[in-house]
């Protein structure tokens, strides 16, 4: 008779609740784009390293079984780089050579505020997240350049010229996890943002001449500012491996760009705007905690 009793079904697994989730990870940042030195003839571009560096951390706290309030920095750093040119006459003047060495570094970081709900994407983990990002980009050229004419005259310069962008804005992401086998996954993230924010160039050039001022072709004082739109999207795409139940250890390639962020000069001295793209690969650790 103890067969034909029905067999209970066994109680469903209680949903976790109250689950914190922390990653930190490093790498390698790469970086695209560069702003002109206003004045010089031939315009100059120093830029920053191709190469640098960037570090980041992210919390996250599942207050109930599908919603989730997140915050994540970033900071990244291209050291600076030398590059120098050389050239001969320069507009109208006859027997004239110059000199012109700079140097370039670039600094950014990016802060973001989220809330998200679990939509079980593909098999795995995965949040629909909407929220606050907030971001800022500064670089920052220091040159000197020497003209000397064959009469014994010479212009001396030394000069420096700084960017800024500061921006905040809503974004919108979608962020996962999908088991491949065993302890592998693939993570994934795709992200949007629209900021809002000021943009701003300003050089300072210092001259010291010996048997006459220079007419062309030195650095010169100018600065322009204004405020402007930045469409910032950004993804991430990695392979994990599960060490345990709740740690993971992750290798991933980011991108993050900012379109027409920073406000620059043209060739000829016009004010304009630039775009920056930062990429890179790097290694993250996941952890979870009750």
């Amino acid at each position: 008779m103890a067969a034909d009793l029905p067999v209970k079904a066994p109680p469903p697994a209680p949903v976790p609740q109250n689950e914190w989730t922390w990653w930190v990870e490093g790498g390698a940042q790469g970086v695209l784009g560069g702003p002109y030195v206003p004045g010089l003839i031939p315009a100059f571009d120093p830029r920053p390293s191709n190469w640098g560096w960037d570090a980041a951390g992210s919390l996250d706290y599942r207050f109930n079984g599908y919603w989730h309030i997140s915050g994540d920095f970033r900071y990244g750093q291209n050291d600076k780089t030398s590059v120098s040119n050389q050239f001969a006459c320069i507009s109208s003047c006859t027997k004239v050579y110059g000199r012109n060495l700079a140097s370039r570094k670039e600094e950014n970081w990016v802060a973001d505020f989220m809330v998200g709900r679990e939509i079980g994407l593909g098999g795995g983990t995965s949040q629909i997240k909407g929220g606050v990002r907030v971001a800022e980009i500064r670089g920052t050229t220091n040159g000197n350049m020497l003209l000397v004419s064959g009469f014994g005259s010479f212009v001396s310069s030394a000069y420096t010229q700084t960017n800024k962008f500061l921006g905040v804005g809503p974004r919108l992401a979608l962020e996962g996890t999908v088991p491949i086998g065993g302890a592998w996954f693939i993570d994934y993230m795709g992200g949007v943002a629209g900021l809002y924010g000021h943009q701003s160039t300003n050089q300072v050039a210092t001259n010291i001449t010996s048997g006459g001022a220079c007419t062309s072709g030195c650095p010169i004082n100018a600065s322009t500012s204004g405020n402007g739109f930045v469409f910032n999207p950004d993804a991430m795409l990695g392979i994990a491996y599960a060490l345990s139940p709740t740690t993971k250890l992750a290798i991933n390639y980011h991108a993050d760009a900012y379109f027409s962020a920073l406000r620059v000069f043209t060739p000829t001295g016009a004010a304009a705007h630039t775009d920056r793209i930062y990429h890179g690969p790097s290694l993250r650790l996941t952890m979870q905690l009750p």
